[in-house]
């Protein structure tokens, strides 16, 4: 291909892995692109601006080249390298390792040497199950005969409560004031009155019932 004056010819001139092939007639910011042939044996093409500053020296390989370096038998967390599986995610190969557990899994280079993946998946699993596990306790840490003592004690107020006391509140279906009580993970409904202080007598008197001997029992333990 005759070349324009204007135009360095960069036939047969190596640029790190790559040898360049041919002009295109493909342009990049005014530069001209060209085919270049990698040792690797892909073909890409590059602006001549990169090629010869170096800024692209392959086809891609050279930043995968830690990806392709032999791990065999190295531990990562929970997990051995045992061989390359022959599959691939993305452009990254994959790792067939062996677990602690006795799982397998296929990991990249990338997320093993980084720690992104310790294990086949049984540490995440371990973990979940140890916060199911604490929250849980702290759970039943708040319970009293099934009920949340915590909640007990609490003096909030929804925000929804038009009362002004804790659970008792206005039905619009029987336009009266109604009271009501939860007691053992369960609501207790307590009625419905004409006059709103009879829905407070009546929700503190099923507090006294109901509460007060839990409250007293959690006094005895401290």
């Amino acid at each position: 291909m005759q070349m324009s004056r204007q135009i360095k010819n960069l036939q047969n001139i190596r640029f790190g892995k790559l040898v360049v092939m041919r002009a295109t007639e493909e342009r990049r910011n005014g530069k001209v692109v060209w085919e270049c042939r990698c040792d690797c044996g892909n073909k890409t093409l590059v602006a001549s601006d990169k090629l010869k500053s170096k800024r692209k020296q392959s086809c891609g390989c050279l930043k995968n080249q830690d990806k392709l370096k032999d791990i065999t038998g190295r531990r990562f967390g929970n997990l051995i390298a045992v061989k390359l599986s022959g599959e691939k995610s993305g452009s990254a190969r994959l790792w067939l390792c062996k677990c602690d557990c006795g799982e397998e899994a296929k990991v990249s280079t990338s997320k093993l040497i980084s720690g992104n993946t310790k294990s086949c998946g049984c540490l995440n699993r371990k973990y979940d199950k140890m916060r199911v596990s604490k929250m849980k306790q702290s759970n039943v840490d708040l319970l009293e005969d099934g009920t949340n003592i915590a909640l007990i004690k609490s003096q909030k107020i929804s925000r929804n409560n038009t009362s002004g006391v804790r659970g008792v509140f206005w039905c619009k279906r029987t336009q009266k004031w109604g009271a009501s009580i939860g007691f053992q993970r369960k609501q207790k409904d307590l009625g419905r009155f004409s006059e709103k202080s009879d829905a407070i007598r009546v929700r503190k008197e099923a507090e006294e019932k109901y509460y007060k001997p839990i409250l007293e029992k959690e006094q005895k333990k401290d």
